[in-house]
């Protein structure tokens, strides 16, 4: 009798560090998702400003240049700044396709699979036919489901599919590719999910 309760106290014990292992190694992986996220949408940001510096410099050259033909005067562009070192960026680890060129790869190659990273109930609105539907929450513990290949991964709006591609990219996939836009801007024809 007493060697049943050593065997279950054993049991509870492997499972209760098994439960703590599993979430750690959760709370990592949502960690780093939400890490590449953030990055992502930094990198989009100062794009953004640099976008509206050089908007800005081109307005106020133009109304330089305005002024100096209103006043009779030669314009005289601004000197140049020295240009800056170039920084060493890391290469892309994945790459984004525009609706467009995501219907074309898809018309020239059959080897592509469509990966769907959205939930269920938003996959009951419709999915690109043939994808394989994998919510991005599970992604991690089924990615051995996924073919060779190349991937073109799609959520609703691209972001969540970027955070999957470049979890995808850092596991040594190659061909990995997000869809510029997600589902919302899928031309092509959108069908009930199989179950």
């Amino acid at each position: 009798m007493l060697w049943i309760i050593g065997i279950a106290v054993v049991a509870v014990a492997a499972l209760i560090l098994a439960f703590k292992i599993w979430g750690r190694s959760a709370d990592d992986f949502w960690g780093d998702i939400q890490e590449r996220a953030n990055e992502r949408d930094q990198e989009a940001a100062e794009q953004k400003a640099r976008a509206r510096a050089e908007k800005k410099k081109l307005a106020e050259e133009r109304a330089a240049r305005r002024a100096a033909e209103a006043a009779g005067e030669e314009y005289v562009p601004p000197a140049a700044p020295e240009p800056e070192p170039a920084a060493e960026q890391a290469p892309a680890s994945f790459t984004e396709l525009s609706p467009a060129d995501a219907t074309a790869m898809l018309a020239e190659r059959s080897d592509v699979t469509l990966l769907d990273v959205r939930t269920p109930g938003e996959c009951m609105a419709g999915v690109i036919e043939g994808a394989v539907l994998i919510p991005m929450d599970q992604i991690q513990g089924r990615v051995a489901e996924l073919p060779e290949g190349p991937l073109l991964v799609y959520c609703a709006v691209g972001a969540r599919s970027a955070a999957v591609c470049d979890f995808l990219t850092s596991l040594g996939r190659k061909e990995v590719f997000n869809l510029d836009g997600g589902i919302t801007s899928w031309p092509g024809k959108v069908v009930r999910p199989v179950n």
